[in-house]
């Protein structure tokens, strides 16, 4: 049994279609995952005949089956949102200003990524204070202006964790986007001083760079120290 998984078929063109059309009709023991955002298929540049294809059902055992199957996930609701807040800051929804959570939840549109990166933030920015009410909200620290304008945008998001970096750490990982989607950190080193008479201290600070990104989620460490990371043991 294989599975194949395709992300965001919603740009494929018609010949990729047309591979996946061929991968259908002769593989066997094949399950072909697509995700996408919302889209019409009929709009898509997928062949027709191929799409009503799919679509039809054939009789397997007396039971209908169809070839295609959609699944939609929805978007969180304020409520997950408020239930997610609360595990990650580990106290009751209860004790979580509701202004809190609707900037939150309209900010993120119910996204769980957006979600996920936005709490991150608040938490690393220090942004919240349980206050003499015993009610978790915005730090008095923060003007209105800021509290409503808070991260309104998720290219902004990504910007402001960017920022957080020295020049030092943003010339890294502007290294790694260069060098490609993987690097080893020897290479980093390489580029980084253009000699290989680098102190240890310099290692040190492009290993305490690399381990932040790490930390942010930035970066994603395959391998450490020659080991691949999924057999390192406690």
């Amino acid at each position: 049994f294989v599975l194949l998984a395709l992300d965001d078929v919603q740009w494929m063109d018609s010949l990729s279609w047309k591979v996946v059309q061929r991968l259908v009709d002769r593989g066997k023991g094949l399950m072909i995952l697509c995700l996408c955002r919302p889209f019409a298929m009929e709009d898509a540049s997928i062949d027709p005949g191929f799409l009503r294809q799919i679509q039809e059902e054939k009789a397997e055992n007396g039971k209908k089956n169809p070839d295609l199957s959609v699944i939609e996930l929805q978007p969180f609701t304020e409520s997950d949102v408020l239930m997610i807040l609360s595990a990650t800051l580990g106290c009751d929804p209860g004790c979580i200003k509701e202004e809190v959570c609707k900037h939150l939840f309209k900010n993120s549109g119910g996204i769980p990524y957006y979600v996920r990166e936005l709490i991150q933030v608040m938490n690393q920015d220090d942004l919240l204070e349980r206050g003499n009410d015993g009610l978790i909200g915005w730090r008095s620290s923060q003007s209105e202006y800021n509290q409503i304008t808070l991260h309104t945008d998720m290219n902004e998001l990504l910007l402001h964790r960017l920022d957080r970096f020295q020049f030092d750490g943003r010339t890294l990982l502007q290294l790694g986007a260069i060098i490609g989607f993987e690097f080893s950190f020897s290479e980093l080193l390489e580029i980084q001083y253009l000699s290989m008479n680098i102190s240890l201290t310099q290692v040190k600070q492009v290993q305490g760079q690399l381990s932040r990104a790490v930390k942010e989620n930035i970066l994603i460490e395959t391998c450490h120290g020659g080991v691949p990371k999924n057999q390192l043991r406690g």
